[in-house]
């Protein structure tokens, strides 16, 4: 058997669509390629290739799938293609369409699929579904002819499922150049294919719910969101159909079986998943008339995964067995008589009472036909004890499961807020959100009002929040009968948490007072309140603020210790100290569904990223952002969106990647009802895309909330939220010197009182930057080395590349153009090893346009290294103003080159100029050649 090349990741199939278009884009430009899609059956190869085909216009496509029954067939594939091809460039009589010769030798094949291939036009693209089943001479002669064609640029595109066997699937491996190994469908993969199957926008709880109950096969997701009838999607909870084909395909399966095997089965299924095979023979031998003898129960496994109903992993002390998938494993269940499942359910509750107390509570309340209000207290109880732990999914399920079980209406409402609280103590904001929807809002309620307002908080609803909060706090807002007033400390916690995104230390202190000196030390809110005590205290830079107590972390649980790591590490990162913060954030990332919360991991994962991209660790800073961003679109966690994609924005825009820059712009938010948390880092994200597209105008216009939020609020803290400098830069630019004075004096006051070196390193450089404006050379020099000698041991190289690329363009105005090309060439190296291709191209634009070192091509129309920087800008659609911004020019200078410009090059305007430069290869004269100073 051959399992394809893990030669890259497993992609999402948005992922694998969007690399297939990449690569049939370089095809068109740098000539044939063969790429192998590979996934397991139903895992939607050929929906992926429909994706691409039905997207893939004006260029020539074949499709074809190879049949298994004709894999010894010689050149029965490469006929196909041959006929499907336009008949002009497969050389076929146009008398005989499609009339082939039948024997023929290899060469000819090649040759006749090489002339094929190069008359098919530029970007043509064939598909070959099921390629592993295809004859394999015409895999061969297909490689060759690729491979031999000089001119041709095709896109060849094989699928295969993933195993495969035999001779056709090597060859599939040998000549893909890479290969797209297709997961399942993830979160947001889900959401988009029932939107386009059903015309409706699924909630996120309804993806993750078909996701947990199909695994996310292309198929099988298909299935189930083609059956799902309207009432479904309004409560997601309830189970999702089971399509029909699915239960018909495992009925028979099962019909296969001999009864004892079949037993065995069932008895699988009834048992969580991954199901232990100890733990499926003590139940297969428990039941009445049953037999766990191990070869008994092996030899019936070995029946079922013939029948590929089941898959048994045999790993060394923990054998365990898993459904093809859990639409299976639901068949199985509903296969089982009711009288059966609930005898099973009973017995597996039995055994597992002492070893796994949660599995047997499900399975308990698996044969509970009505309510149980003796189950339903030791739920509550359990449920408790698990939120005592921090374990706030386990929490969830829980209360959930037990108010399922009681039939007094109020006691019922409590257990589902109670539900909804621990969910979102978890980090489940789209299922929390899916199941307060069944709240009753009309009749007044306080725990009810505290529970919303912190969903409302994770939402990212500041005003909302508030509103909810302050009325669940007002004891005159009690309503009627079952309305209980919300649990203080909970109640307070929620507040601290509101202050944090609020961005009011003040009152963060005073309502974690409230929460640490209560009379209930064991609660995990307690735990919470002291660490965001310990980042409030260093947000207003108490002494001694965000020191670790180790030997207290070690003694506390993994999900309240989470709490402490995340908040330590970002206290580290706002005190220049990278190497703490990536240590600790990075500790406070991992967490399990059952333990800790994905809340705390998102917010370490935001400033983990953060610390990354400081680092110059840019593409590990990428992946923490793309890996924390799907976990956000799964939670609808809209609070941490902006501080999430903030990197993401800053990096790929400085790497040139306007896309994908743009995507993470479109998950920022300035609103007035957002959260200052989620402000800043949207307006600061959208002045640094900005500030990488040398559109200062729009770094001003991007800085506007920012400005507008600190004349209320007390954002200047050192470390914290660096916005300063940038602003700064670009009043200078504009040339409000006064403005930018009066903006950095305040936070540089802090920072030198504080000792903040990135901080005095950052607006040093600002105030380099006025001394030269004002025409005092000699200044500006000195201040920026005493500026960059604060970066010394901080190994920041983002920040280092930004002031050596301001010094340099500051040099360059005031006429040191030698000294501006040292800097600017400092400023290159470190941007190109930081892969900031757009600042990379600004540099050496910059030293171009200074002129050092560059031999002059003589000849009226060839520019100067000045009249080309601004005819290169001017030419791309920028403005004369955002050029003498860019270039730190003056507006009536850039007028004057562009009259120079259009007099050398015989044209009458920017139009004019952007046709001349799109259509010429030099279009300013003769590249100017670099003397080989470095």
């Amino acid at each position: 058997m051959t399992t394809m090349p893990s030669l890259i990741p497993r992609h999402g199939h948005h992922r694998a669509a969007e690399r297939l278009r990449e690569i049939h884009g370089a095809v068109v430009d740098r000539g044939s390629s063969v790429v192998l899609v590979a996934a397991p059956y139903g895992g939607g190869k050929s929906h992926l290739v429909d994706t691409l085909l039905t997207g893939t216009t004006g260029v020539t496509t074949v499709l074809t799938r190879a049949l298994p029954w004709e894999h010894d067939v010689p050149w029965v594939t490469a006929d196909r293609i041959l006929q499907r091809l336009p008949r002009g460039a497969a050389g076929c009589d146009e008398e005989t369409p499609g009339a082939l010769p039948v024997e023929r030798t290899a060469t000819q094949v090649v040759d006749e699929l090489g002339a094929a291939l190069g008359g098919a036009g530029a970007g043509t693209v064939i598909v070959i579904d099921d390629a592993d089943h295809a004859d394999p001479d015409s895999l061969r002669a297909l490689g060759s002819a690729l491979e031999a064609s000089v001119d041709g640029s095709v896109l060849l595109v094989l699928t295969a499922g993933n195993p495969s066997e035999g001779q056709s699937a090597d060859l599939c491996a040998t000549l893909a150049r890479e290969t797209l190994h297709l997961g399942a469908l993830d979160h947001s993969e889900i959401r988009a294919l029932a939107a386009a199957r059903t015309g409706r926008e699924p909630s996120a709880a309804a993806a993750r719910r078909i996701l947990d109950y199909t695994g996310g096969a292309a198929d099988a997701v298909a299935a189930v969101v083609d059956e799902a009838s309207d009432s479904w999607w309004t409560s997601p909870f309830s189970p999702p159909p089971l399509p029909s084909s699915v239960e018909l395909e495992t009925g028979a399966l099962l019909a296969g079986l001999e009864p004892g095997d079949r037993a065995v089965v069932e008895a699988a299924a009834v048992l969580p998943p991954p199901v232990l095979l100890e733990s499926l023979a003590a139940l297969v031998a428990a039941r009445p008339g049953g037999s766990g003898e191990a070869g008994r129960v092996l030899d019936a496994l070995d029946a079922a995964h013939r029948a590929g109903i089941l898959r048994v992993d045999l790993s060394p002390g923990a054998a365990a067995l898993t459904f093809r998938s859990p639409l299976v494993r639901t068949a199985v269940l509903r296969g089982i008589p009711p009288r059966e499942l609930l005898s099973l359910h009973t017995v597996a509750a039995g055994l597992a009472e002492v070893e796994d107390p949660d599995a047997a509570l499900d399975h308990l309340a698996a044969t509970s036909t009505g309510p149980d209000p003796e189950l339903c207290r030791v739920l509550r109880e359990r449920a408790r004890a698990h939120a005592r732990s921090g374990h706030w999914s386990a929490a969830g399920h829980a209360y959930l499961t037990a108010a399922a079980l009681t039939a007094d209406p109020d006691e019922a409402r409590g257990l589902h807020i109670d539900g909804i609280d621990a969910l979102l103590g978890a980090g489940r904001i789209s299922e929390a959100a899916a199941l307060s929807h069944a709240l009753d809002r009309v009749r007044p309620d306080r725990r009810r009002d505290a529970v919303l307002g912190s969903l409302a908080l994770h939402l990212g609803h500041a005003g909302e929040a508030e509103a909810l909060l302050r009325r669940a706090l007002d004891p005159g807002s009690t309503g009627g009968p079952g309305d209980t007033a919300p649990d203080p400390v909970a109640l307070a916690q929620k507040f601290v948490v509101h202050s944090l995104c609020l961005w009011r230390p003040d009152q963060l202190r005073q309502w974690a007072g409230v929460v640490i000196g209560s009379d209930q030390p064991d609660q995990p809110e307690v735990e919470e309140a002291r660490a965001i005590t310990v980042l409030g205290e260093a947000i207003d830079a108490t002494p001694g603020a965000g020191d670790a107590d180790e030997g207290r972390l070690g003694a506390l649980a993994p999900a309240v210790a989470q709490r402490f790591e995340m908040a330590s590490g970002w206290i580290a990162l706002a005190h220049d100290d990278l190497e703490t913060a990536r240590r600790r954030l990075g500790s406070a990332v991992p967490t399990a569904d059952v333990s800790g919360s994905a809340r705390i991991s998102l917010w370490a994962q935001a400033w983990l990223a953060r610390t990354q991209l400081l680092r110059g660790d840019w593409d590990e800073a990428l992946r923490v952002v793309d890996t924390a961003a799907r976990r956000l679109d799964d939670l609808e966690l809209d609070l941490l969106a902006p501080a999430i994609h903030w990197s993401g924005a800053v990096i790929r825009s400085m790497r040139g990647d306007h896309l994908g820059a743009a995507a993470h712009l479109r998950h920022l938010t300035t609103t007035a009802d957002a959260y200052p948390v989620q402000i800043i880092p949207s307006a600061m994200g959208r002045m640094q895309v900005a500030a990488a597209a040398g559109d200062y105008t729009s770094v001003r216009r991007a800085a506007e909330p920012l400005h507008a939020l600190s004349l209320r609020l007390d954002i200047d803290q050192p470390g914290f939220w660096p916005w300063h400098d940038l602003y700064a830069h670009s009043l200078v630019l504009a040339g409000r010197l006064e403005d930018a004075e009066a903006l950095i004096g305040p936070p540089e006051q802090r920072a030198v009182e504080l000792g903040h070196r990135s901080t005095q390193a950052r607006l040093g450089a600002v105030r380099s930057r006025i001394a030269a404006v004002r025409g005092d050379a000699e200044e500006c020099s000195r201040i920026f080395h005493r500026s960059l000698e604060y970066l010394d041991g901080l190994a920041m190289p983002y920040y280092s590349a930004q002031m050596h690329f301001g010094f340099g363009q500051t040099l360059r105005r005031a006429g040191r153009r030698r000294e501006a090309h040292l800097a600017l060439g400092t400023a290159r190296d470190l941007y190109e090893q930081l892969g900031a291709h757009a600042y990379v191209e600004r540099c050496e634009r910059e030293r171009r346009a200074g002129g050092v070192d560059v031999a002059r091509a003589v000849g009226n129309s060839t520019l100067t290294p000045q009249e080309r920087a601004v005819a290169t800008l001017v030419a791309a659609g920028r403005t004369n103003a955002q050029a003498a911004e860019e270039l730190f020019l003056s507006v009536k200078t850039i007028q004057y080159h562009l009259t120079r410009i259009y007099s050398k090059l015989g044209i009458n305007g920017r139009t004019e100029l952007a046709a001349h430069v799109a259509r010429s290869r030099h279009p300013f004269g003769p590249e100017p050649a670099d003397s080989g100073v470095p």
